[in-house]
């Protein structure tokens, strides 16, 4: 079924509209005074259930129920004073008036501390920590807004034990892999995102680049079976769950925070200057004359301008020009909120600018929008939530190969000719022109809108109906323009644009029914519910050639040739339904069931269908008599748990068990053809994971000390992955289920602890340490297949092959690699396992302190990864043919019986050394350790004293000063052990200053 963008879009901005009409049309509630007070008692948007409300300077006290909600009779006359407490949360006075004993009352609590009280946002629910029977993680608020003001998952990094974070680049909005326990797939291992409920969709390679982290409440992972199962195939590589911020009862509260921030490149690598540089150079020259692979005619100034042309005095500091621009970024947030007890709206502003610590005028700019309105019915039977973010973002870029592939040009050499044009050179070793990088212009425009809608009704006290709709649509405009000089004149350059554009939306209908009851001295809780999903996305790209100027790049039309085009759209459907049974004890155990039944049309209809469980349980072992009787009160919290799943993933492309048919980009004779594009397979059917979960939490001293470890073991099996096979067939290869087991398991530890609490001194500290293990357990007849030289039985999805270096040969210079197979050659039947780019431990320390009105807050980052890509990978061309670094120029060979760290010179390409050098790329030669220590983020702020505030009639403001990035342990010979991607750009280190004012 085929669902129009416009009218779905026009639909929910009615049903939005109509909606928040709402509250004016509702009755009036009556005036009269009530014998009973009835409230309901959350965080601002969670209700907390088990909270204690105590009429002040009496005995007369209630608790909360799950929902929050309570009904007291006051003791004494009105006006009265409640006292409301909850673990974890400020205690708050609030007093209640004849009149406003008439109206619910709603309390609002602070979050202060880590504890098993929290209330934890899982799937199509909520639970407190202390009942959670899955393995889930919470990152609150305050921890996103001070972690980064660019993409809110740079949060995980380190606070979360089991999910492995890395950034790519540290261009603003590059991809951030995120990795939940493990690569469980030859696919990606990308995790489920769900916004307000939603599965969010992105156009973009880091898709919460879209997101404002000033909109987010919390950010819950999802990890175990338990946790995920409900989510079907979608959650089998772990969900991300975002909750945006919503509004709170009471008068109009406003919020401003401004703040700005400066950036910069912190790493220098000690480059040779012209005069060393012009040494080595000649040096080379002498060593390949030496070895008889220089020739006196190839010793000319087109060969050798650097020698001849060049001025021998001048000199660039080509770091200084690509890496040392200074970012300045500036973000603004405006936030209206407020409400009265049956409706409560929220909506935020927001604008983030920033450019680039490289070369180029760059400019990354994202606006945003978010509203909301919660409506509660006066007898709380019928609820109502509508939530809408808007996003527009727009990131230029000028930079089409990393700055990082042009540091090591030479030092000597010009950066513009005589016409002011990018200097090209005809020397065979620098074709390259740092400043052509100018030329290339990319601008990607983002559009972005994602409606979520919540409609329930309590049919009576135990049975309550739901409804969540979803529509997101997204597009992107991608122009990459390359100027004229974009590459050199001598190999014939010319101009060219690419245009693509990307449109996808998504609409998600999910329908529910949940019952509580008591049962057998304790309490069922059950979900039973359906979801159908649309998605569909819409591709064209346009490559044009032939322009007349450059002035004219960006338009499509002026192009005299359209050398490649093609236009692609892939619509999935999806459909479920899905089960969950609760059933907690008496508060000491608990059993949570779920069962979900997929449907993808991914797969053919024989193989449509997949059936996904798990079984969790937890004994709150703490609750037990006999153990508060030997442990006393020293013991607040103590819990077993366990789980056990089997879910499943799609993540191949679209209608591969049929043939599909593609048109060519180019032309012929000025028809369209079209071809086969895959291989049919028709048995395609789901991957598959089996995952165990077996976890132990303890709390002392009223959870002053909160302290878990887990163990998780998941097997995948029936592996999505291209089969080869020989290409007579007319391909190369065809997706199929891979006869392949590949396990993870680890363990997790994270530790709590509030060291110091005064009335004017708190100390907190937060430690995370995570130990994780992937391998191929098995792959029949793997040595026969194409993947014999890309994975090895025990070992890591992501090891390395290559060549094993044995060492430098001190007579030659060279570099001594294994012939495996002793054939008397060195090719690529000789790769070996190598090493593999898995961390070996990873986690954080973060340390939370106040004194007063000051709060300074210190996230330390550590990871151990032994194996990764050098500096050496960031430059192709061998010592001696480009500029290099000191440390690798005083350490490389001379002369015959040199023992030496790295080999020999070479002047040019072709030469037996520069050969070797290619080769040894490929061996541990061209690996080091990335193991690394840093200091993530450091916040000092001052919060304005009350008095002042009244002063100022501010509820509360802030002022304060942070660091991220700041310094770095590491043995890595590069600029940044974390983005060792061939050529990436390091993560810059900032200082911010800003201001949070709320009124």
């Amino acid at each position: 079924m085929r669902f129009p963008a416009n009218s779905i879009y026009s639909f929910l901005l009615f049903a939005f509209a109509l909606f928040a009409l709402l509250p004016v049309a509702a009755p009036a509630q009556s005036a009269e005074a009530l014998p009973a007070i009835v409230g309901i008692v959350s965080d601002g948007e969670i209700p907390l259930g088990g909270a204690i409300v105590t009429e002040k300077n009496t005995p007369n006290s209630v608790q909360t129920n799950d929902n929050g909600e309570f009904v007291i009779t006051p003791q004494k006359k009105y006006p009265a004073t409640f006292v409301v407490k909850f673990i974890g949360y400020e205690t708050r006075e609030v007093l209640v008036s004849r009149d406003a004993a008439a109206d619910s009352v709603h309390v609002v609590l602070q979050s202060i501390d880590y504890t098993m009280k929290d209330v934890v946002v899982i799937a199509y629910g909520q639970s407190s920590r202390e009942k959670l029977t899955g393995a889930v993680s919470k990152i609150k608020e305050a921890a996103i807004e001070a972690a980064t003001d660019n993409s809110p998952l740079t949060a995980v990094q380190g606070t979360v034990a089991g999910v492995y974070l890395e950034q790519t680049s540290g261009e603003p909005g590059d991809a951030v892999n995120l990795v939940v326990r493990g690569k469980t797939t030859f696919n990606s291992s990308t995790p489920l995102y769900v916004v307000d409920g939603v599965p969010f969709v992105s156009p973009i390679d880091n898709p919460l680049a879209l997101i404002n982290p000033r909109d987010i409440k919390s950010i819950e992972i999802l990890k175990d079976a338990d946790a995920t199962a409900i989510y079907g195939n979608r959650g089998s590589n772990g969900v991300v769950l975002i909750t945006t911020k919503r509004g709170t009862a009471g008068k109009l509260k406003v919020g401003l925070k401004l703040s700005g921030t400066s950036e910069w490149i912190a790493p220098r690598l000690d480059y040779l200057n012209t005069e060393d540089y012009l040494k080595m150079r000649h040096e080379a020259a002498a060593a390949d004359v030496e070895r008889g692979e220089m020739l006196d005619e190839e010793y000319t100034a087109i060969n050798y301008p650097d020698f001849f042309k060049w001025s021998s005095t001048d000199y660039t500091d080509w770091q200084k020009v690509l890496l040392s621009h200074k970012s300045f970024a500036t973000d603004a947030q405006l936030s209206l909120s407020g409400g009265g007890e049956t409706t409560t709206f929220i909506t935020n502003l927001g604008y983030y600018n920033t450019g680039s610590c490289s070369m180029g005028d760059n400019d990354y700019t994202r606006f945003t929008g978010k509203t909301g309105i919660n409506y509660t019915s006066p007898n709380r039977r019928f609820k109502f939530e509508a939530n809408m973010l808007f996003t527009r973002l727009v990131n230029n870029t000028h930079n089409d190969a990393t700055p990082l592939y042009y540091v090591c040009t030479p030092p000597n050499m010009p950066m513009y000719d005589d016409n002011g044009h990018p200097y090209y050179s005809t020397g065979k070793n620098f074709e390259r022109a740092p400043m052509a990088t100018l030329e290339v212009q990319n601008e990607s425009k983002t559009t972005s809108m994602n409606f979520a809608f919540v409609t329930s009704y309590k049919i009576w006290k135990e049975l309550t109906a739901k409804v969540n709709i979803g529509y997101s649509h997204s597009s992107n405009n991608y122009e990459s323009i390359y100027g004229t000089y974009h590459e050199s004149p001598y190999v014939g350059g010319s101009s060219e644009a690419k245009y693509t554009n990307s449109h996808s939306e998504s609409f998600l209908a999910e329908p529910q029914l949940t019952y509580r009851t008591p049962l057998f001295g304790g309490t069922l809780n059950a979900l039973l519910g359906a979801s159908y999903q649309f998605n569909s996305t819409k591709k064209t790209y346009m490559l044009g050639k032939k322009y007349p100027d450059d002035h004219l790049l960006y338009s499509a039309s002026a192009s005299g040739s359209i050398a490649e085009h093609y236009t692609a759209k892939y619509p999935t459907k999806a459909v479920s339904v899905f089960a969950r049974l609760n059933y907690d004890y008496k508060d000491r155990y608990i059993g949570n069931l779920v069962v979900r039944r997929d449907g993808s049309s991914k797969f053919a209809p024989h193989h449509r269908y997949g059936t996904f469980w798990s079984l969790g349980a937890a004994w709150l072992f703490a609750n037990e008599n006999f153990v508060k009787n030997w442990a006393g009160s020293w013991l607040s919290h103590g819990k077993l748990r366990f789980s056990v799943g089997h879910t499943g993933g799609d993540g191949i492309g679209n209608y591969l068990y049929l043939n599909n048919y593609k048109t060519f980009k180019k032309n012929y004779k000025g028809f369209v053809s079209i071809y086969p594009a895959n291989a049919a397979n028709p048995d395609l059917t789901w991957e598959k994971t089996d995952k165990k979960d077996i976890g132990l939490e303890l709390g002392f001293l009223d959870d002053r000390i909160l302290f878990s470890t887990t163990f998780y073991h998941t097997k995948s099996y029936d592996m999505l992955t291209l089969m080869k096979f020989s290409a007579q067939t007319g391909f190369t290869d065809v997706t199929a289920n891979l006869d392949a087991e590949v396990f993870n398991y680890g363990f997790e530890f994270e530790l709590n602890t509030v060291n110091i609490r005064t009335k004017n001194f708190q100390w907190n500290t937060t430690f995370t340490l995570t130990l994780p293990t992937n391998k191929l357990h098995s792959f029949p007849g793997i040595e026969q297949s194409a993947y014999s030289k890309t994975y090895a039985i025990g070992r890591s999805l992501n090891c390395v092959y290559g060549y094993n270096f044995l060492g430098i040969d001190p007579q030659t210079g060279l570099g001594m690699l294994e012939d495996v197979n002793g054939d008397g050659h060195i090719d690529p039947e000789d790769y070996v396992f190598i090493g593999n780019t898995d961390p070996k431990f990873y986690g954080g320390l973060t340390n939370t302190l106040r004194y007063k009105d000051f709060s300074l807050d210190l996230t330390f980052y550590f990871r151990r990864k032994p194996f990764a890509p050098s500096f050496l990978q960031t430059n192709p061309y061998a010592t001696g043919t480009v500029n290099t670094t000191r440390e690798i120029y005083n350490n490389s060979w001379r002369r015959p019986g040199d023992v030496a760290k790295y080999i020999g010179f070479t002047s040019s390409a072709g030469t037996s050394v520069a050969d070797n050098y290619g080769d040894l790329l490929q061996s541990q030669y061209g690996y080091c350790n990335a193991s690394y220590l840093r200091l993530q983020n450091v916040r000092l702020a001052y919060h304005l004293p009350e008095p002042l505030l009244k002063q100022l009639r501010f509820t509360s403001a802030e002022i304060y000063l942070q660091g991220r990035n700041l310094f770095t342990i590491t043995p890595f010979d590069g600029y940044d052990p974390e983005t060792t991607k061939k050529g990436a750009l390091p993560i810059p280190s900032s200082i911010s200053i800003g201001v949070d004012l709320k009124f």
